[in-house]
Formats: C-alpha cells, sequence, structure tokens
C-alpha cells in the first residue's frame, strides 16, 4: 500500500514540475498546433484575433495548450447543442 501512495505521489509532482515549467509561447502557433489536434467539423470555422503588438504569452505550454484545447472542444459542444452554423 505504501509503494502505491508513493507512486501516486511521485506522478502528482512530476506533473506539477512539468506546469511549473515556463516559456515564451507564441500564441498563433499554439492553436494552429491544436487545432491540427483536435476533430473539427467540416461546417466549422475557427477564427482568433489579437491585440496589435501581442506576440508570446511567458507560462507553461503543457498548461496554456490543455487549457486552449479544452476551450476549442468545449466550444464545439456548444454550438453542436445549438444547432448553429458552427462558428467559433
Amino acid at each position: 500500500m505504501a509503494d502505491l501512495v508513493t507512486g501516486i505521489l511521485n506522478y502528482s509532482r512530476s506533473t506539477q514540475i512539468l506546469v511549473n515549467v515556463k516559456e515564451d509561447i507564441d500564441v498563433a502557433c499554439l492553436l494552429e498546433e491544436i487545432t491540427g489536434l483536435i476533430k473539427i467539423p467540416a461546417n466549422t470555422t475557427i477564427s482568433y484575433s489579437f491585440q496589435r503588438g501581442f506576440k508570446c504569452v511567458h507560462t507553461s505550454r503543457i498548461a496554456l495548450k490543455q487549457i486552449l484545447m479544452n476551450f476549442e472542444m468545449n466550444t464545439q459542444e456548444v454550438k453542436a447543442m445549438m444547432n448553429s452554423d458552427n462558428q467559433i
């Protein structure tokens, strides 16, 4: 039992360490990468715009990627429920 608890704690710490690693991230490039990973319906348009001069953020790539992926997938689900033209 102690080994199981130790394993779970070690896994938890390793994930936390990955999230704590911060770097400069080009958000537009990350969004393009995410869009390539998610199955997007043929009748769906994904668009985004940034404030002038906005290029990078200094944060955890893993955390930001997960947040943006969740946002895109949740938006698709809401649009599907609304039975709209599926513009995101």
